[in-house]
Protein backbone atom coordinates (compact mmCIF):
# COMPACT_ATOMS: atom_id res chain seq x y z
CA UNK A 1 0.00 0.00 0.00
CA UNK A 2 1.36 3.43 -1.03
CA UNK A 3 1.86 5.82 1.69
CA UNK A 4 -0.19 8.18 -0.64
CA UNK A 5 -2.98 5.72 -1.64
CA UNK A 6 -5.81 7.23 -3.78
CA UNK A 7 -7.58 4.21 -5.70
CA UNK A 8 -9.64 5.27 -8.76
CA UNK A 9 -12.35 2.31 -9.56
CA UNK A 10 -11.48 1.70 -13.47
CA UNK A 11 -14.69 -0.24 -13.77
CA UNK A 12 -16.48 3.25 -12.94
CA UNK A 13 -14.73 4.60 -16.22
CA UNK A 14 -16.92 5.27 -19.01
CA UNK A 15 -16.57 6.84 -22.19
CA UNK A 16 -15.46 10.23 -21.65
CA UNK A 17 -12.55 11.95 -19.90
CA UNK A 18 -12.70 12.29 -16.49
CA UNK A 19 -10.60 14.88 -14.30
CA UNK A 20 -9.43 14.53 -10.84
CA UNK A 21 -7.17 16.41 -8.62
CA UNK A 22 -5.66 14.84 -5.42
CA UNK A 23 -3.45 16.52 -2.67
CA UNK A 24 -1.29 14.70 0.23
CA UNK A 25 -1.58 15.89 3.82
CA UNK A 26 1.27 16.82 5.79
CA UNK A 27 1.41 12.99 7.40
CA UNK A 28 1.72 11.78 3.92
CA UNK A 29 4.16 13.95 2.77
CA UNK A 30 6.18 12.92 5.49
CA UNK A 31 5.99 9.34 4.50
CA UNK A 32 7.06 10.47 0.68
CA UNK A 33 10.23 12.52 1.90
CA UNK A 34 11.24 9.57 3.97
CA UNK A 35 10.54 7.04 1.06
CA UNK A 36 12.54 9.38 -1.44
CA UNK A 37 15.49 10.20 1.00
CA UNK A 38 14.62 14.11 1.32
CA UNK A 39 14.53 16.32 4.20
CA UNK A 40 11.48 17.18 3.66
CA UNK A 41 8.15 17.44 0.92
CA UNK A 42 6.30 20.68 1.90
CA UNK A 43 3.65 19.60 -0.46
CA UNK A 44 2.50 17.68 -3.37
CA UNK A 45 -0.37 18.02 -5.73
CA UNK A 46 -1.68 16.35 -8.85
CA UNK A 47 -4.23 16.67 -11.83
CA UNK A 48 -5.36 14.06 -14.00
CA UNK A 49 -7.50 13.82 -16.73
CA UNK A 50 -8.10 9.97 -17.47
CA UNK A 51 -9.38 8.26 -20.43
CA UNK A 52 -10.36 4.59 -22.23
CA UNK A 53 -8.53 4.36 -25.45
CA UNK A 54 -8.02 1.59 -28.00
CA UNK A 55 -11.53 0.56 -28.38
CA UNK A 56 -12.28 0.89 -24.14
CA UNK A 57 -9.38 -1.73 -23.48
CA UNK A 58 -6.61 1.01 -22.33
CA UNK A 59 -6.57 3.58 -20.45
CA UNK A 60 -4.66 6.61 -21.36
CA UNK A 61 -3.65 8.94 -17.66
CA UNK A 62 -2.32 12.69 -18.68
CA UNK A 63 -1.52 14.78 -15.79
CA UNK A 64 0.71 17.47 -13.71
CA UNK A 65 2.36 17.10 -10.75
CA UNK A 66 3.72 20.06 -8.58
CA UNK A 67 4.59 20.53 -4.96
CA UNK A 68 7.77 21.65 -2.99
CA UNK A 69 10.46 19.42 -1.57
CA UNK A 70 13.16 20.17 0.36
CA UNK A 71 16.91 18.09 0.11
CA UNK A 72 20.36 18.07 1.25
CA UNK A 73 22.89 19.92 -0.95
CA UNK A 74 25.19 17.26 -2.36
CA UNK A 75 28.31 20.08 -1.76
CA UNK A 76 27.29 21.79 1.75
CA UNK A 77 24.55 19.68 3.32
CA UNK A 78 22.61 22.82 3.48
CA UNK A 79 18.71 22.68 3.03
CA UNK A 80 17.55 23.50 -0.98
CA UNK A 81 14.29 23.71 -1.80
CA UNK A 82 12.98 22.93 -5.09
CA UNK A 83 9.51 23.58 -6.87
CA UNK A 84 8.51 20.72 -8.83
CA UNK A 85 5.92 20.98 -11.77
CA UNK A 86 5.92 17.94 -14.31
CA UNK A 87 3.67 16.54 -17.10
CA UNK A 88 3.42 12.83 -17.58
CA UNK A 89 1.43 10.38 -19.57
CA UNK A 90 0.94 6.91 -19.78
CA UNK A 91 -0.94 4.19 -21.03
CA UNK A 92 -2.34 1.24 -19.24
CA UNK A 93 -2.74 -2.04 -21.46
CA UNK A 94 -3.89 -5.29 -20.84
CA UNK A 95 -0.78 -6.70 -19.73
CA UNK A 96 -0.91 -9.51 -23.65
CA UNK A 97 -0.42 -6.15 -24.66
CA UNK A 98 2.62 -5.06 -23.59
CA UNK A 99 5.32 -4.56 -25.76
CA UNK A 100 8.20 -6.63 -25.27
CA UNK A 101 11.51 -5.04 -24.12
CA UNK A 102 14.47 -5.55 -26.74
CA UNK A 103 17.93 -5.29 -26.02
CA UNK A 104 20.73 -3.73 -27.65
CA UNK A 105 23.70 -5.29 -28.85
CA UNK A 106 25.40 -4.80 -25.16
CA UNK A 107 22.52 -6.24 -23.21
CA UNK A 108 21.04 -3.02 -22.10
CA UNK A 109 17.19 -1.80 -22.99
CA UNK A 110 16.52 -0.50 -26.53
CA UNK A 111 14.93 2.69 -25.87
CA UNK A 112 14.39 3.77 -28.90
CA UNK A 113 12.61 0.81 -29.74
CA UNK A 114 10.59 0.56 -26.76
CA UNK A 115 9.10 3.94 -26.50
CA UNK A 116 9.65 4.74 -30.00
CA UNK A 117 7.41 8.34 -30.78
CA UNK A 118 4.98 6.70 -27.75
CA UNK A 119 4.13 6.94 -24.18
CA UNK A 120 4.95 4.66 -21.70
CA UNK A 121 3.10 1.82 -21.65
CA UNK A 122 2.14 0.15 -17.96
CA UNK A 123 0.03 -3.34 -17.51
CA UNK A 124 -3.71 -2.46 -16.59
CA UNK A 125 -3.76 -3.35 -12.68
CA UNK A 126 -6.19 -6.16 -11.64
CA UNK A 127 -8.00 -3.47 -9.33
CA UNK A 128 -8.43 0.11 -8.89
CA UNK A 129 -5.52 2.80 -10.73
CA UNK A 130 -3.51 4.25 -7.74
CA UNK A 131 -3.64 7.97 -8.75
CA UNK A 132 -1.68 8.94 -5.67
CA UNK A 133 1.15 6.36 -6.24
CA UNK A 134 1.22 7.54 -10.03
CA UNK A 135 1.41 11.13 -8.62
CA UNK A 136 4.26 10.04 -6.40
CA UNK A 137 6.03 8.41 -8.83
CA UNK A 138 6.48 11.24 -11.26
CA UNK A 139 6.96 13.78 -8.67
CA UNK A 140 10.26 11.25 -7.30
CA UNK A 141 11.24 11.35 -11.03
CA UNK A 142 10.84 15.47 -11.26
CA UNK A 143 13.44 15.61 -7.96
CA UNK A 144 16.87 16.95 -8.85
CA UNK A 145 19.33 14.45 -8.01
CA UNK A 146 22.25 16.81 -7.25
CA UNK A 147 20.48 19.95 -5.41
CA UNK A 148 23.40 22.74 -4.79
CA UNK A 149 22.72 25.01 -2.77
CA UNK A 150 23.30 28.66 -3.90
CA UNK A 151 27.22 29.57 -4.28
CA UNK A 152 28.00 25.89 -2.85
CA UNK A 153 31.38 24.57 -4.41
CA UNK A 154 33.41 21.48 -4.26
CA UNK A 155 36.41 22.13 -2.54
CA UNK A 156 37.71 18.73 -3.07
CA UNK A 157 42.18 17.97 -3.04
CA UNK A 158 42.56 18.45 -6.14
CA UNK A 159 40.70 21.57 -6.67
CA UNK A 160 39.62 23.49 -9.89
CA UNK A 161 42.03 21.68 -11.96
CA UNK A 162 41.74 18.39 -11.92
CA UNK A 163 44.87 17.60 -13.63
CA UNK A 164 46.66 19.20 -11.16
CA UNK A 165 46.24 16.42 -7.80
CA UNK A 166 44.21 13.49 -9.21
CA UNK A 167 41.56 12.00 -6.76
CA UNK A 168 43.75 8.83 -7.55
CA UNK A 169 47.00 10.05 -6.80
CA UNK A 170 46.64 8.16 -3.30
CA UNK A 171 45.62 4.96 -4.62
CA UNK A 172 48.31 5.13 -7.00
CA UNK A 173 51.69 5.92 -4.49
CA UNK A 174 50.21 2.90 -2.67
CA UNK A 175 50.26 0.38 -5.89
CA UNK A 176 53.45 1.91 -6.44
CA UNK A 177 54.67 1.59 -3.06
CA UNK A 178 53.51 -2.33 -3.19
CA UNK A 179 55.94 -2.87 -6.41
CA UNK A 180 59.09 -1.77 -4.27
Amino acid sequence: MSEFARPYALDALGDRPVSNAIEADAAECAALAKRFGVLAIGKLEAKFKIRRVRAGRAVRVQGTVAGEVTQACVVSLAPVRQTIRATFATLYVPEADLKPIELDEEGAVNLDAFLGDEELEEALPDGPLDLGEIAAQEFAVAIDPYPRAEGAAFQGTWGEDPGKVSPFADLKAKLEKRKD
